[in-house]
C-alpha cells in the first residue's frame, strides 16, 4: 500500500508489480524477480550505449526484448488453457519467468525494464487492451508489443476499439499514462480474473484499490457498480455506475448496468439508460434484451417480444437473450416454449445456472412435482450452488441466486431460511430483503417474510429511504397471499 502511494518519479513499477502478485502468492519469490529486472536491465543498456537518436534507442530495446529476451505474446483466446493461464500472462514474475504475457503483462514487463533505463515511456489504455508508447527525445511513437512493437498511429486504435472523440479530448482513452497508473491496470485486470473464479472479496478489495489510487478511472467504477448489482447493493452499485457516467459519459456498458440497476429498483429512468446504451452500441444484445426484460416487467409483452427478438438478430449467440426469452415464456405459461430457449442458453453455455435452473422450473406442473430426470437435474443444481458457496461464502450474488431458485422449485425450505438469514445479516439491502421475502413466501413462510418486510420498512422510514413504496407494495402482496388459498399465485 506504501509502494502504491509513493510519488510518481520515485513509484518502481517492477517492484509495485512484483508485490501485486506476491500479495495472493507467497510462494514467489519477489527478490529472484527484481534482482533479474536489473540484469536484464544492465544487458540492455549495453545495446542502447550502442545508438544514439531516439529512434535507434527505441529499435535496439525492441530488439533486445522481442529477439535477445525472446519475450512473446500469449494467445488471445482458446479454450481451457488460455484461462488457466490469464493470471500467470498478467502477473510480472510469471511473465518475467516464461517471457511470455498478454497486452498488461508485457507493458508492465517492458516499462519497468525502460524506466530503470530512463526511457521516455508511458503505458497508454483503450477499451479492453493497453499498449506502450515512447513520448520524449523528439519522437512520439505507439509500441503494440501483442504485435512485436509494430508501431500503429493513435488513429488505428480509436477504429480498432470503437473510441468515441470526447473519450479521448476527455482523457479516458489513449493518454500517456503514469506510472501507477500501469499498476491500477494490473489491479484491474486482476480483478476481473477473481470475479470469473466467483472470489468476490478479492475483486473488492483490488477494485477499492484501483478506485482509490486513480479517481479518474471509469472501468474500476464499472467493475465495482457491476459487483454492488450481484451482491443487490443497489444504491452503492448506483452510485459507482454514475460516478463511471461522470468520468466518461460514453462508456456503454455503464449505461446498461445502471439500466439493469435503475430496472431492479423499479425505476422510470430505467429506459433513458438502456436507450442510452442501445444509442452508444447499436449492436449490443445484452442492452436490447434488457431492454425487452424492461418491457415485459410492464407489461407490454408484445414490445418485449420484438425487443429480445432484435437481441437475437444482433447475435444469436447471446445466452442471456435465450434466458430473458425463457423467462418471459414461463410467465406467460409457455412452458414448451420456454423450455425450448432455456436450452438454447445452454447449448451456448453449457455450464450457465441460470439456463440448468430454467429448464427445471419449466418442468414443474402445478403441485410442484417433477419428472425424475428433471429431479436428478434440480439436485445437480443444488449441488452447483453448494460447491460455489463452499469455495465463496460470503458471495451474495450465489446465495441469491441460490435462494430464489429453492423458492421458484418449493424445496429445502430449512436450507432457504438460513440462506435468507445469512443475506439479510451480512446485506440487508431492500433488493436483497425483497428477494427473500419471496422466496420464503413461495416456501409457505410467509409469516418470516412479512416480518423481514416490516423490518426493512420501518428502517427504511427512519431513514428516509426512497424505496418506502417499493417495500409498501412487496409488505401489500405478502399479506393478501397470506390470506389467498393460492398464494404462490400472488408472488
Amino acid at each position: 500500500e506504501t509502494l502504491l502511494r509513493a510519488r510518481e518519479r520515485r513509484l518502481d513499477v517492477g517492484l509495485g508489480a512484483t508485490l501485486i502478485a506476491c500479495e495472493d502468492q507467497p510462494e514467489l519469490d519477489p527478490e529472484l524477480t527484481v534482482d533479474t529486472l536489473q540484469e536484464w536491465s544492465a544487458a540492455a543498456r549495453v545495446h542502447l550505449n550502442r545508438t544514439t537518436s531516439a529512434l535507434a534507442r527505441l529499435t535496439a530495446f525492441n530488439d533486445f526484448f522481442f529477439d535477445t529476451l525472446g519475450i512473446e505474446a500469449a494467445p488471445t483466446r482458446g479454450g481451457g488453457r488460455y484461462d488457466e493461464d490469464r493470471l500467470a500472462d498478467l502477473l510480472l514474475p510469471h511473465v518475467l519467468r516464461r517471457r511470455r504475457g498478454h497486452c498488461v503483462g508485457l507493458s508492465t514487463l517492458y516499462l519497468a525494464l525502460g524506466y530503470r533505463l530512463g526511457l521516455p515511456l508511458y503505458g497508454v489504455s483503450v477499451p479492453g487492451h493497453f499498449f506502450v508508447r515512447w513520448e520524449g527525445e523528439g519522437l512520439r511513437q505507439n509500441i503494440e508489443l501483442t504485435s512485436r512493437g509494430a508501431a500503429h498511429e493513435d488513429a488505428y486504435y480509436v477504429e480498432r476499439f470503437r473510441i468515441g472523440g470526447g473519450q479521448v479530448d476527455r482523457g479516458v482513452y489513449l493518454q500517456s499514462l503514469r506510472r501507477r497508473e500501469v499498476l491500477v491496470e494490473v489491479l484491474n485486470n486482476r480483478a476481473n480474473f477473481y470475479w470469473d473464479r466467483g472470489d468476490e472479496a478479492r475483486v473488492l478489495r483490488d477494485l477499492n484499490r484501483v478506485v482509490s489510487l486513480s479517481r479518474n478511472y471509469a472501468q474500476a467504477y464499472v467493475g465495482r457498480g457491476f459487483v454492488n448489482l450481484q451482491r443487490g447493493d443497489l444504491r452503492a452499485a448506483e452510485g459507482d455506475l454514475r460516478q463511471a457516467i461522470g468520468i466518461d459519459d460514453e462508456n456503454g456498458r455503464a449505461w446498461l448496468l445502471l439500466g439493469q440497476v435503475l430496472l431492479r429498483r423499479g425505476s422510470g429512468e430505467a429506459e433513458a439508460a438502456l436507450t442510452r446504451a442501445t444509442e452508444l452500441d447499436p449492436q449490443s444484445a445484452l442492452a436490447a434484451s434488457y431492454r425487452g426484460l424492461l418491457y415485459q416487467q410492464r407489461g407490454q409483452p408484445r414490445l418485449a417480444k420484438t425487443w429480445q427478438e432484435n437481441a437475437l438478430q444482433i447475435d444469436p449467440r447471446c445466452h442471456m437473450a435465450w434466458i430473458h426469452q425463457g423467462q418471459a415464456a414461463l410467465t406467460t405459461g409457455e412452458r414448451h416454449e420456454a423450455r425450448r430457449c432455456f436450452l438454447e442458453a445452454q447449448e451456448l453455455q453449457p455450464e450457465s445456472l441460470r439456463a440448468r435452473e430454467g429448464l427445471v422450473i419449466a418442468q414443474l406442473d402445478g403441485d410442484l412435482k417433477l419428472p425424475w430426470v428433471a429431479r436428478q437435474a434440480m439436485k445437480s443444481v443444488f449441488r452447483e450452488y453448494e460447491r460455489k458457496l463452499k469455495a465463496s461464502p460470503d458471495a451474495d450474488s450465489v446465495q441469491g441466486s441460490y435462494l430464489h431458485f429453492l423458492g421458484e422449485v418449493g424445496r429445502n425450505v430449512e436450507r432457504a431460511e438460513a440462506l435468507a438469514a445469512e443475506l439479510i445479516r451480512r446485506n440487508g439491502t431492500v433488493s436483497n430483503v425483497e428477494l427473500a421475502a419471496i422466496a420464503l413466501g413461495r416456501l409457505d413462510r410467509i409469516d418470516r417474510a412479512i416480518g423481514l418486510v416490516s423490518r426493512a420498512l420501518t428502517r427504511e422510514r427512519d431513514e428516509g429511504g426512497d424505496q418506502i413504496a417499493r417495500l409498501e407494495t412487496l409488505d401489500d402482496r405478502l399479506r393478501r397471499a397470506h390470506r389467498s388459498s393460492s398464494p404462490r399465485d400472488l408472488l
